[in-house]
């Protein structure tokens, strides 16, 4: 019976878009039909990058919106960011199902096309830490997941470039580390040049994700290997990333003194590369030179290159650098006797990835904070923390 109710209900919701379908007009027709390829919503430049209609007279883009959502198959939202349109998943699957009597194949490369520039974007080092970054992130992760599945078979580079651009997300537990290299490790698979700058960073991300799972010569081969591509090629960028990357991996394995060679290269090569990218980088070595002398007792260099390292994380808006930041300090404040200015510390790091919109590392760094309070007997503020955060991780 309920087998029978839920096809009645397919059949009449297909009648209802039948209906509306019917209503418009070829040109509306069309850029519905486009609109689907969407996942997850879209804003007014990525439909302007998609919409091509065969009609030179059609109305501008926002007039079609506007229609559409006068209809009631489109709805927008008004969000910090500006106005995001979306579609309910009934009704783009019905207008997916309609794209492919127009011009499915060009409508999905134009959509790859666009995400494959915003992917580019979030590539770069010091535009990864903004405020903008994490809400481009947040809001188009699917879009991009999508355009790379669609890439990957007629153009592994672009998806390649698609899903490196996804790093980040894993800080954010949009994505597992394992997940990420798994398609790394497809889109490698496919192209021909493996030593283009894009396909040493994917190694690189796919080198230290298994850095606990192969033997350490291994790894540290693989990583000279693409230092020495990357300086051939005059890669200055990859070449003081895979040296970054290097060095924090003997960092975490307790070899700090072996690290400081790779890591004050690396230091050279981004102040040599200069801008925001440098800065970046720079903040990024002068953290993991603290928590080595941190690991060897050397607190009051290790505070004196975080407090550097957040200056500059200040000069480029790298928020959410800033929030690790205030994490580590706080954790040496603890371990100095300080518990008080350690909590302000953390703080300070929740209020930052809260107005970064980092739901899950804010939830993460609130369940350890509320451990350390409840610890200490602040039973009230750890129950503060932890309501929010549970209904964070059930979300999740």
């Amino acid at each position: 019976r309920s087998t029978q109710d839920d096809a009645h209900r397919h059949g009449t919701m297909r009648a209802t878009l039948d209906e509306s379908w019917d209503l418009l007009d070829a040109v509306e027709q069309q850029a519905f039909a486009q609109l689907s390829v969407f996942r997850g919503g879209f804003d007014m430049r990525a439909a302007e990058a998609v919409i091509q209609l065969d009609d030179t007279a059609a109305p501008w883009t926002p007039d079609l919106l506007r229609q559409l959502s006068n209809c009631s198959l489109v709805l927008s939202e008004q969000l910090e960011t500006g106005v995001r349109f979306r579609m309910y998943e009934t009704i783009r699957i019905y207008a997916e199902q309609r794209l492919k009597t127009f011009d499915e194949n060009a409508t999905c490369a134009r959509h790859g096309a666009y995400f494959a520039k915003v992917a580019d974007q979030l590539r770069m080092p010091a535009y990864q830490g903004r405020k903008s970054a994490h809400e481009t992130l947040e809001l188009e992760f699917t879009n991009i997941l999508f355009a790379y599945e669609q890439a990957l078979t007629q153009s592994p580079d672009k998806a390649l470039a698609l899903i490196v651009s996804l790093e980040p997300a894993c800080w954010g537990l949009q994505l597992t580390k394992g997940e990420l290299v798994d398609r790394i490790e497809r889109a490698l698979s496919k192209v021909d040049d493996k030593n283009t700058e894009t396909a040493l960073q994917a190694r690189e991300i796919k080198a230290e994700s298994k850095a606990w799972d192969v033997p350490s010569e291994e790894l540290e081969s693989e990583l000279a290997e693409i230092i020495t591509i990357a300086t051939k090629a005059n890669f200055t960028l990859r070449i003081a990333s895979a040296q970054m990357r290097l060095g924090r991996i003997r960092v975490n394995q307790g070899r700090f003194q072996e690290a400081l060679g790779p890591l004050n290269n690396a230091l050279k090569c981004f102040r040599a590369y200069g801008g925001e990218t440098g800065v970046y980088g720079e903040v990024s070595i002068l953290r993991l030179l603290a928590e080595g002398h941190s690991l060897r007792g050397e607190r009051a260099t290790a505070n004196e290159l975080l407090h550097d390292a957040l200056r500059r994380c200040t000069e480029i808006n790298a928020h959410r650098d800033e929030a690790q930041i205030r994490c580590t300090i706080a954790n040496m404040r603890s371990a100095d006797g300080q518990p008080q200015d350690g909590y302000e510390e953390q703080r300070r790091a929740l209020a930052i990835l809260r107005g970064l919109g980092l739901a899950g590392a804010e939830a993460e760094l609130a369940g350890l904070f509320s451990t350390r309070l409840i610890n200490d007997g602040a039973l009230m503020e750890a129950r503060q923390l932890l309501e929010p955060a549970l209904d964070v991780n059930i979300r999740l």
